[in-house]
């Protein structure tokens, strides 16, 4: 759990730089026995009405289950949403895939690509 709140802190000030503060709201999703299963951590809305939905992972070795891409995938072909996986690598870069089997990109290819 350390680990994913340093993700979310550096998403938080990747998005600051972005977007300027005032530019984003963040949505931790906290997974409990009344929510859907498999849902992304974070949901990221943006002033300009972008939405983003992350699921933050430990490094690239931790796999998501099954529910978790279907629901990713679901996210962005379904509902045209932003989505993908994110990382905080060992240099305290943020890394991001669009797909689980992609290369890492920047925030800034991941949006463009989107």
């Amino acid at each position: 759990m350390a680990k994913q709140k340093q993700t979310i802190d550096a998403l938080r000030l990747l998005f600051r730089q972005r977007f300027g503060t005032a530019g984003f709201r963040f949505i931790k999703i906290a997974g409990s026995a009344y929510q859907e299963d498999g849902l992304p951590d974070l949901l990221i809305k943006t002033y300009n009405g972008f939405l983003f939905w992350f699921e933050i992972k430990r490094d690239w070795e931790d796999k998501p289950t099954p529910l978790q891409i279907y629901n990713i995938n679901d996210l962005r072909i379904r509902h045209k949403l932003l989505t993908g996986f994110c990382i905080l690598n060992k240099k305290k870069e943020l890394e991001f895939k669009r797909h689980w089997e992609d290369k890492a990109i920047d925030l800034g290819q991941f949006i463009k690509e989107g």
